[in-house]
């Protein structure tokens, strides 16, 4: 039986089909198929339409997370792993940790001159250090 697994914040989600027989809409047979739980078709696959192609404008799927930098908290001395990513804001870019990066929602902006700020409000007890990349000696 196929399945998939997605990832959901904290955990793994594993989907898998079940046998769907349904009457197809155009040729009107009865038809078993494997189906993900959801909207049973409603043609079988000799009667279904041809799918479109997806478009060169589609815009990629977000890879897997790489920290380039940590978020240092100057009280407790935690190190956060963050990845910055440009804001539309020019000179501002979103500071996103691994799960703000599949979210696409983060509260905290880095501007190269003014520094951290959360919701308009500087941050003032953290900095942001760079991480040395693994091919430095």
């Amino acid at each position: 039986m196929p399945s998939k697994t997605f990832i959901v914040r904290a955990h793994a989600r594993t989907i898998h089909t079940r046998p769907v027989t349904f009457i197809c809409a155009k040729c009107h047979q009865a038809t078993t198929r494997e189906c993900y739980p959801g909207t049973p078709p409603k043609y079988c696959l000799n009667c279904a339409p041809k799918k479109k192609k997806a478009s060169a404008s589609r815009t990629p799927e977000k890879g897997m997370f790489k920290p380039t930098h940590h978020l240092v908290a100057h009280r407790t001395g935690e190190q956060i792993p963050v990845c910055l990513e440009t804001s539309p804001d020019p000179g501002w870019f979103w500071v996103r940790t691994a799960l703000d990066w599949f979210s696409g929602e983060s509260i905290i902006q880095y501007h190269r001159q003014k520094g951290l700020y959360s919701r308009d409000k500087p941050l003032e007890d953290y900095s942001l250090e760079e991480i040395a990349s693994e091919t430095e000696t």
